[in-house]
This record gives structure tokens, sequence and C-alpha cells, in this order.
């Protein structure tokens, strides 16, 4: 089974379209390890949909606006608590992750629980809206507040906890030894309540990384929106502001009865007359390359 792993889109479409150029309907699955984006999402799958195969995706935390029940076409499989059968593994995952739940369904309840224990909070940091820092300050200092703030923080500690016992009830229901784990945060102590899966697949931390520990494969798919800001490397060039590059990667994985291989790949870019800058952009122009 080869199998394309990506991850960490954030909406460029670019990104995609120049992937789809370089490799060929060779695969016999697409995994999308989460931060598709919200509003490039449906053109995403699209694209991804060309390789004429299963596209298996979570959501990360640029997916926060996406239903978790939205069809993106007959061969796109949100692998939220869905197991899907493939090759003779079964992947399984879970969407979103602490820094951004979205629309994750046990994040939703325990944040309508801690809202509804605190609405009184809430209505009065709504009135605050405006107000001077010093009255924000004054509620930010009351007992109920601080209430209200510890909930919060319980909710997140419920919320991780509740994912990750259902996603591992889902391993122990299937076979862990040909179970196949996709998150966008990489998972850790597995061995306590996953032991036995070969292959953990996720991003979010920018950058390939294929690590083993106790048994397990870890696997982080790289960035495929990874931007570079670059600067002519003559200081002298005028008229010239900072630029991005996309030097975004993904993997290629082949999986068989003995053995997985992992064999990361990258954009190549045109450094042509540049260096990389020290003052990093997120806005800044592209360069297309």
């Amino acid at each position: 089974m080869r199998v394309l792993g990506l991850s960490d889109i954030h909406s460029n479409v670019r990104a995609v379209e120049k992937l789809r150029g370089l490799e060929r309907s060779e695969f016999d699955l697409l995994v999308v390890a989460g931060d598709i984006g919200n509003d490039a999402a449906a053109t995403i799958f699209e694209i991804l949909a060309s390789f004429n195969c299963p596209v298996l995706y979570v959501f990360g935390n640029w997916d926060g606006r996406l239903e978790y029940d939205r069809s993106f076409g007959s061969t796109c499989h949100h692998l939220h608590m869905r197991p899907y059968a493939h090759g003779g593994f079964v992947f399984v995952g879970f969407s979103g992750l602490p820094v951004k739940w979205g629309l994750n369904p046990h994040a939703v309840r325990l944040r309508a629980e801690v809202d509804a224990r605190h609405q009184a909070v809430l209505d009065e940091l709504e009135s605050l809206k405006g107000a001077s820092s010093s009255d924000r300050a004054k509620l930010e200092r009351s007992a109920r507040y601080k209430a209200f703030k510890r909930d919060d923080a319980a909710a997140d500690v419920a919320i991780i906890r509740a994912n990750r016992r259902d996603l591992a009830n889902l391993v122990a229901e299937n076979d862990p030894a040909r179970t196949i784990v996709v998150t966008h945060e990489r998972q850790t102590k597995t061995q306590l309540d996953m032991a036995g899966v070969p292959l953990f697949l996720y991003g979010h931390r920018h950058g390939f990384e294929d690590k083993t520990h106790r048994g397990s494969r870890f696997v982080n798919v790289s960035a495929l929106d990874n931007r570079v800001t670059v600067e002519p490397s003559d200081p002298k060039a005028a008229d010239w502001e900072l630029r991005n590059i996309n030097a975004g990667g993904y993997v290629v994985i082949d999986i068989d009865e003995s053995d997985i291989r992992v064999t990361p790949r990258q954009f190549q870019v045109n450094m042509a007359g540049l260096v990389r800058s020290k003052h990093w952009r997120l806005f800044a122009p592209a360069i297309e390359d």
C-alpha cells in the first residue's frame, strides 16, 4: 500500500496545485493530518480527489469552522471517530487539538456546560467590551471570574481526555497491530492505551520527523505550506520588499507486511539571488516559483 501524507495546507491552494503537478495518480490512499483551511477546504479536496483514490483527513486548528458531517465528495472520508479499512489496515483518528478544538463534539458539549454554569460572568465580560481596563481588571480579580477560569481550564483537560479515550477504544476494537492513527497533534504516552499500533501520523509541528519509540513509528508528514521569508543577497538591491517562498513538504509511505518505508519530499525552490531573511513575515508577498 502506498500512501501520500500531507498536512498544514493553511488554505494554500497554490501549494496543493503544485503537489498535484509533481505527483502522479499512483497512490492507494491520501492522508491529510489537519490544518486544511476553513475557506479553501472545498477547493483543496476537489484537487486532492483528482488522485482517484480515497482521501482520509482530520481537522486541525485552521479548520475551526468546518462541520464534522460536511461532505467533500464521495472519495473523501473524515476520520474523526470513523474507522476506515484499506489494504489490510484500519485508519482511525480524531479532529481538533487544545489550541483550537473548533466543532469537536466533546469540546462543543463541555464548553456549553461551562458557559451555562458561568453565564453571569460571560454576560458581564460582554458588557465590559470597550470599558476601561481597570473595570475588567476588577472583574478578573473576583472569585466568580476565577471560578470560571478554573472550570474553563478543567474543560480543556476533559476534552482531550474524552477524545483520547474514544480513540483508544477504537484501537482496542480493532487489531492494534493493523491500526494506523491519524491526528493533527502528536500523541504521547501511547504505550498506556494504544500499545502495539505500528504507525502514528500527525502534523502541526511544521517539518518532517520520523521517530520510533517503544515499537511504534511517529511520523510528522511535514507542512505543505511552509513559508520561508527571503531577501536579496545583494544588500544594495533597491525597491524590494521581503518575500515568501514556499519550501513545503510531504511524505510518501510504503506499507507492506514486513516494513514501513517513509520518504520525505520537498518542493524545490529557486534561491538564485536570494538569501533567507532574519525577518520572518507571515503575510509578505509570495514568489510564485
